[in-house]
């Protein structure tokens, strides 16, 4: 539960922005299910890591990379897209114009766009009461954490489970690239989140964010915060409760549509 304000009203907010509006056809509606989770998944991740870095007795006595107090005050442009592995398109010279326009509105992305994938980027920002939080659960050592999630993922691959009664949704690897600022350095850290989703009856069931491929920072603080995201009960039962609350959205609306 985060203070309002913070990233979990932010990620709240919007999610009713998606219950006011139409989907074209009922199967966007059910890829909103889908990608709705993965980044409200995301959102809790990067709004949450820090909270396990209090578990960590190790972490107290790790050291930040010496080379990472001349990291640049934003990751790498190319850092995202050297960890999709998608296929290469027709030509092999990067399309500088088709970089510059990839949307940062994933929830207009979902419901507007046309491309046979979706394929926008999430910032994620820490409001100042979960900044200082954030130090305080690391005992001083975190003083920020920005991240950036990289989505690409086929349109069919989210429709293919609409009218299933059972199914396990598994989502290709997202890149996610992340800045975290500690009390005398800025470090920056990549890894992916690949969200399974199991639905039974219609309803989800289980919500595993997975978490991993954590470069960046040393093991010490990497491995308490992978198993702290992947694992922890509040985080999996809220991806379970967001993905319940639009699939009740999309029966009410089914029901409406057939008096």
């Amino acid at each position: 539960h985060r203070e309002k304000g913070g990233l979990g009203a932010r990620m709240l907010k919007s999610f009713n922005a998606i219950f006011r509006s139409s989907m074209a056809t009922e199967k966007r509606c059910a890829a909103g299910v889908l990608v709705a989770v993965m980044i409200g998944m995301t959102t809790l991740g990067a709004a949450n890591a820090a909270e396990s870095s209090s578990h960590s007795p190790e972490q107290q006595s790790a050291t930040p990379d010496p080379a990472a107090s001349k990291a640049t005050a934003t990751p790498p442009a190319s850092q995202p897209a050297t960890n999709l592995e998608i296929p290469a398109t027709n030509s092999s010279k990067p399309n500088a114009a088709a970089k510059s326009a990839v949307s940062e509105d994933c929830f207009d992305e979902l419901e507007n766009g046309t491309g046979a994938e979706l394929v926008c980027k999430f910032p994620m920002r820490l409001s100042p009461d979960e900044q200082k939080e954030l130090e305080k659960g690391s005992r001083g050592y975190i003083k920020n954490l920005t991240c950036t999630l990289d989505i690409r993922i086929a349109r069919s691959l989210l429709e293919e489970p609409v009218d299933k009664k059972d199914y396990v949704f598994e989502s290709p690897e997202q890149p996610v690239a992340c800045q975290v600022e500690t009390y005398k350095s800025t470090i920056d850290i990549t890894a992916t989140f690949a969200p399974r989703i199991e639905i039974k009856d219609y309803k989800a069931v289980t919500a595993t964010p997975g978490l991993a491929n954590v470069k960046g920072v040393s093991r010490f603080i990497s491995w308490p915060v992978v198993q702290f995201i992947n694992r922890w009960p509040s985080i999996r039962s809220g991806m379970v409760q967001v993905v319940n609350a639009l699939l009740e959205r999309q029966r009410n609306k089914q029901n409406a549509g057939q008096q």
